[in-house]
């Protein structure tokens, strides 16, 4: 009985447990970078700019991280925290307020309503309605704005109001570019800022103060200006690569400081800015057929290239340095030929290739097993 019970027990270890499961190793670079030739953009020759393909990568940016007033942009952060705190879906009309003053006593407005006073022709009565609705007090919220910059990585914003009328609250192009991508995420606040103009209570009808918003590819944000801003713009601008939609997402401060339109001069900016760089968005072969991404060890350790069966294709520019991520699907005790263990993932965006075994690496015969029982 004892003999049997032994022999049992090998048995069982022979057939399943002591058998490692194969190990698949990554061996593709954390990075690669795109070919090509990079770009050179068209830098404005004042205030500071920067510019980016959301999801994609960064430009990058001109004129350092010093502060500087953002006027009205300041209220981006203000809809992007009402929107946090009061979140809409596309088509709701979210909360109902009652004005009182300064508007027009009595006037009812949606929260949609107040936004697009605030966003479109760029109400500071309103910033501030919104704000003290939201949080209490204009100190309050500013705070919560601030938490927010934070939360982004701005760490060169700094709000002290939620209009941008004072010129403490200031910022830098890259952090506003930050901000823009991600209230462009949001779409109530994307379709907010792609109007050309809106129809409110009392006020009839109102013209978005971005004059270039549906024109050559520009989907929004945010204008701000005054004398001690200069022209500032963040801004959205939509094109078509290789049949994909891209969103170039930038931002230009202190433009036309000294002129008599300075607003213009930040269109201007942006403009030539985007038109500089979109000739260089291109898609290419970032990962080609049959690159090897990792490798398959049996319990002979013996290297199974692991290579991509189809080319990965990514978009973006000369120079730029796309992350690579090696994902394994563990295949157990047994390899196949041809079998997929493994994705191959470029960058933020959702291009991907798999990866198969060149050649199959079988579960240990009976001789290892044997030699392996204890």
């Amino acid at each position: 009985m004892i003999v049997i019970g032994a022999v049992g027990v090998i048995a069982v270890r022979m057939g399943t447990e002591m058998i490692p499961a194969i190990a698949v190793n990554p061996t593709a670079p954390a990075a690669l970078l795109f070919p090509g030739t990079p770009p050179v953009p068209a830098w404005p020759n004042e205030g500071e700019a920067a510019i980016s393909v959301d999801g994609i990568g960064s430009f990058g940016s001109v004129g350092g991280d010093m502060r500087l007033p953002i006027a009205s942009m300041a209220k981006m952060m203000t809809a992007y925290v009402i929107l946090k705190d009061h979140p809409m879906a596309l088509g709701a009309t979210g909360f109902d307020y009652t004005t009182t003053v300064p508007v027009s006593a009595g006037e009812k407005l949606t929260e949609y309503q107040l936004l697009q006073a605030m966003l479109i022709p760029s109400g500071d009565n309103i910033a501030a309605i919104l704000a003290t609705y939201d949080a209490g007090t204009l100190a309050a919220f500013v705070v919560r704005m601030n938490v927010e910059a934070a939360t982004f990585g701005m760490h060169h914003t700094i709000y002290t109001d939620p209009s941008g009328y004072l010129s403490t609250t200031v910022s830098t192009a890259s952090d506003q570019v930050a901000l823009g991508q991600m209230a462009m995420r949001e779409p109530v606040f994307a379709q907010i800022v792609a109007e050309p103009s809106a129809t409110l209570p009392v006020a009839g009808l109102v013209h978005n103060v971005d004059t270039v918003v549906g024109t050559s590819g520009f989907i929004g944000i945010k204008t701000g200006s005054d004398s001690e801003a200069g022209g500032c713009f963040t801004f959205a601008n939509v094109k078509m690569v290789a049949g994909e939609k891209v969103t170039i997402v930038g931002a230009v401060l202190a433009q036309g400081q000294g002129s008599n339109d300075i607003i213009n001069a930040s269109f201007n900016a942006a403009s030539t800015l985007v038109n500089s760089v979109v000739p260089a968005i291109t898609e290419q072969t970032l990962v080609p057929v049959r690159t090897r991404v990792a490798t398959a060890v049996g319990v002979d350790q013996k290297g199974v290239p692991v290579e991509t069966t189809t080319g990965l294709r990514q978009i973006g520019w000369g120079g730029l340095q796309v992350p690579l991520a090696v994902t394994i699907d563990p295949p157990g005790r047994s390899l196949k030929a041809g079998q997929v263990v493994a994705e191959v993932n470029a960058g933020a965006a959702h291009s991907s290739a798999r990866a198969a075994a060149t050649s199959a690496v079988p579960a240990p015969g009976l001789s290892w097993r044997l030699e392996h029982i204890w």
